[in-house]
């Protein structure tokens, strides 16, 4: 794009053809202007784009001087020359007796340049992909490449932004982005990343063992069930464990490292197809994989992989199973269980469990006798929900009885003293036990959207708050008057009624010595006032219409 004596290059994909070649490079030539080479080829910005305004009050916050950092030495003559540079372009002005001081941070760049400061304004449009300090403009067919190129640098000419030359590539069926490599084909690790990863020596010590856990989050996408091959791993990260690095720690350390020699490319989901879902449930960890089937080729191709470490109350949680079929009651998924190997429903427990020819076969059917069964229904209990709200006006709890005959009895209480939100979820749990106690309950279900409280009762979670122990031992003192008692927990929106109680005795002003009774809430069908029915008139609708165009 420049002379002999001042080369301006750009970079454009090998795989154009001569026609494509030709008029990518008649663009760029047209477009020129968009591109930056040097500071002094950047003009200056519109301040309503980029300036970031903090409206400060300097009189309660005065400016404090930052402590000089200092740089390595390696890095002072980048500096100097990049303020210099910045000092001839403009950028920057000498400001004598300044209040305001900022160090300089200097960020290393992969080519090895450092930059100060990184601008970049935010332009998502359907044809580009912006991410921070990336940016991509894309299209499914060749055609519409220069199209949506010519609409992405009319917007840069428009507001005086400038590309840098030296990181743009145009006409590339493939490229990085994020420290990925994408193209046509899916999503793929960037080998040079994972280069590190590869050479890696077996770790000597806890801290290189949890430095190569960090390394395995940016490709814990690519490989299937991750987290259960580093149960070896993670056994080393424990509290006073010891540092043994054994044969089942080699055989992770070597698996991971042959997933990354081939690695899986991920695809994007195809639209209007089915997904399929992979689940491996291990005790320690969960692992499932998203995957599509390919039409073309009949084959699946994975989407995305993902695993999860359970916490120790995790773990005791029930089967994946259940939580996976309340999530295809809610949602439009269709759950295809693994078909018999033999076909049959009834082949497999008689392959399994064969029998001698000369069995003779039992006519004796025992029960025969009993025409019906008739299963004993369950008598209605009290359930009772409950909730809290801690806003700037003050504290409330709330708790709503409902007897077995559908009456509701709510009860609610100002909580007059400074309390978390955890606090107040276990005042309101204690206020429903009480209530209920006072109605002489026998058998009650215990209803509340805080997971905290709900799952340290059931003792599914430890409780570590010194705050919550006095709580969580007087609320199991209380469920001892209870013949039979349950706790399950509700979200939010199953539990408004407590809710709205908690909030208005959080809100309202309760002097001491005052007992508010709670208020019937009506269901009004319809508006207070009678229907009107308006007297017709004796002229039609479009009487002044027609003397206005009568008359004028």
């Amino acid at each position: 794009m420049g002379t002999e004596e001042e080369p301006r290059t750009l970079k454009i994909g090998i795989a154009l053809n001569p026609t494509q070649r030709t008029r990518m490079i008649n663009f760029l030539r047209e477009y020129q202007e968009v591109f930056a080479w040097s500071y002094a080829g950047m003009p200056r910005l519109d301040p309503s784009i980029v300036e970031h305004f903090l409206p400060l009050d300097t009189e309660k916050f005065p400016p404090k001087r930052q402590q000089l950092r200092r740089q390595r030495a390696s890095l002072l003559l980048a500096i100097k020359e990049e303020v210099v540079k910045q000092i001839n372009a403009g950028f920057l002005v000498v400001c004598n007796y300044s209040e305001w001081v900022a160090n300089i941070v200097p960020v290393e760049k992969k080519d090895g340049r450092r930059a100060m400061v990184t601008l970049f304004h935010d332009m998502i449009h359907k044809e580009v992909e912006v991410s921070v300090d990336d940016m991509i403009a894309k299209s499914k067919e060749g055609e519409d490449h220069l199209v949506n190129l010519k609409r992405l640098f009319d917007r840069l000419k428009e507001y005086k932004l400038r590309l840098n030359s030296a990181k743009c590539t145009f006409g590339a069926r493939s490229g990085k982005l994020r420290g990925f490599v994408v193209s046509e084909h899916g999503i793929e690790v960037d080998p040079d990343k994972v280069k590190a990863i590869k050479e890696l020596p077996p770790p000597s010590m806890v801290r290189e063992v949890r430095g190569f856990l960090m390394r395995l989050n940016y490709i814990v996408r690519f490989i299937a069930n991750l987290t259960d091959k580093c149960q070896s791993l993670f056994r080393l990260l424990r509290k006073n464990a010891a540092m043994e690095w054994d044969h089942e720690c080699q055989k992770a350390f070597d698996t991971i490292k042959a997933y990354l020699i081939q690695s899986t490319i991920l695809v994007p989901p195809v639209p209007n197809r089915p997904l399929i879902l992979y689940l491996t449930v291990r005790r320690q960890s969960l692992g499932c994989m998203l995957g599509q089937e390919d039409e073309s080729t009949r084959t699946e191709r994975a989407i995305y992989f993902l695993s999860k470490k359970f916490a120790e109350g995790e773990s005791n949680y029930p089967e994946i199973e259940k939580m996976c079929c309340a999530l295809l009651t809610e949602y439009d998924i269709e759950y295809v269980p693994n078909t018999s190997v033999k076909g049959q429903a009834i082949a497999d427990p008689l392959a399994e469990f064969p029998i001698n020819e000369d069995t003779p076969i039992n006519t004796d059917f025992p029960d025969e006798g009993i025409l019906q069964v008739d299963e004993e229904k369950e008598e209605p209990t009290w359930k009772m929900y409950f909730d809290e709200a801690v806003n700037s006006v003050g504290s409330g709890v709330g708790a709503v009885l409902i007897s077995p005959d559908g009456s509701h009895y709510p009860v609610a209480a100002k909580v007059d003293f400074s309390c978390t939100n955890n606090v107040a979820e276990y005042e309101a749990c204690i206020l429903s036990l009480q209530a209920a106690i006072d109605f002489k309950v026998k058998e009650l279900e215990v209803f509340g959207d805080s997971m905290l409280t709900i799952f340290q009762t059931l003792g599914q979670w430890k409780t570590k708050d010194a705050k919550l122990f006095p709580y969580h031992e007087y609320l199991e003192e209380l469920a001892k008057n209870f013949e039979k008692i349950s706790f399950t927990y509700t979200p939010r929106a199953k539990n408004q009624f407590a809710h709205a109680l908690a909030t208005l005795a959080s809100m309202a002003s309760i002097s001491e010595g005052n007992i508010i009774e709670p208020l019937e809430i009506e269901l009004a069908k319809g508006p207070a006032y009678c229907n009107a029915i308006e007297a017709c008139e004796a002229k039609p609708w479009y009487e002044d219409i027609r003397n206005f165009l009568q008359t004028g």
